[in-house]
């Protein structure tokens, strides 16, 4: 984790933001997160895995929990700095009841930041969502919390899951009322897809502001300066680190290792 939330490069959430990551399976999302994670400077931070992805098992210092109660424990242990809490498999067919766990987090659990792996997990139909998600969303500054969420289904989830992100990180995407729904709810410019493992990465500071491209920026260590591809936007491309290629600004490249 992060030691001071002042060296924090601004392309990465700060304190009380939120964000969002958004690109279909195999893109690179993940990685990046597992990135992201690693950067906050909070402690602990509730990861809400909900596919029971092993790569998060990577993170330093993690426990794993499987109800309400072993979170709460997780929680209060000052050498955990990663709760991976995995609902039980009844919760998942039932958005009402995970959407629960957001309103416990939003009530008990201040200043701890919360990493959502499957935003379409939390929602029902057409988008539908309850109030600890909004909760989060919107009040969560109040409270201390910082917010990343995750999804490869952006036309399935609510508006302000979208609109109220200070951060947006837009893999590939295949289907293109996915790419549209992240630019009208977002205000930015509907993109061609990029390489796998390359994004975009969007800022605003204020809430439904369209979002601006961030150009390269002054990097954190272990980062070094990439190359300006020459591939068109829809070429295939392969990491050539452990994170891979980090798509800021135009078609300029970071890797993060």
């Amino acid at each position: 984790m992060a030691d001071d939330a002042d060296d924090l490069p601004f392309w990465l959430p700060h304190p009380g933001e939120r964000a969002i990551v958004i690109g279909q399976t195999g893109s690179g999302k993940t990685t990046l997160n597992l990135t992201l994670l690693r950067w906050l400077p909070n402690s602990p931070v509730v990861v809400y895995d909900t596919k029971e992805e092993p790569k998060f098992e990577l993170l330093p210092n993690h426990r794993l929990a499987y109800s309400p109660e072993e979170v709460d424990d997780a929680v209060d242990d000052q050498g955990v700095d990663y709760v991976i809490y995995r609902p039980a498999i009844d919760l998942l067919t039932d958005w009402r009841e995970l959407d629960d766990l957001l309103t416990r987090h939003y009530h008990e659990y201040r200043g701890v930041d919360a990493y959502i792996d499957e935003l379409f997990s939390f929602h029902g139909n057409a988008g539908t969502y309850g109030k600890g998600l909004n909760a989060l969303y919107t009040r969560g500054r109040s409270r201390g919390i910082t917010l990343i969420g995750s999804t490869q289904r952006p036309a399935r989830i609510s508006q302000f899951a979208l609109s109220e992100a200070q951060h947006v990180y837009l893999f590939h995407l295949n289907k293109s009322r996915d790419r549209k729904k992240v630019s009208d709810d977002t205000g930015m410019e509907e993109m061609p897809n990029p390489p796998k493992f390359h994004f975009w990465h969007y800022r605003t500071d204020e809430p439904f502001a369209p979002p601006v491209l961030i150009e390269p920026v002054t990097l954190p260590a272990g980062a070094e300066l990439g190359y300006t591809d020459p591939l068109p936007a829809d070429a295939e491309a392969e990491p050539t680190t452990e994170i891979g290629h980090v798509w800021i600004g135009e078609r300029n490249f970071l890797s993060l290792r």
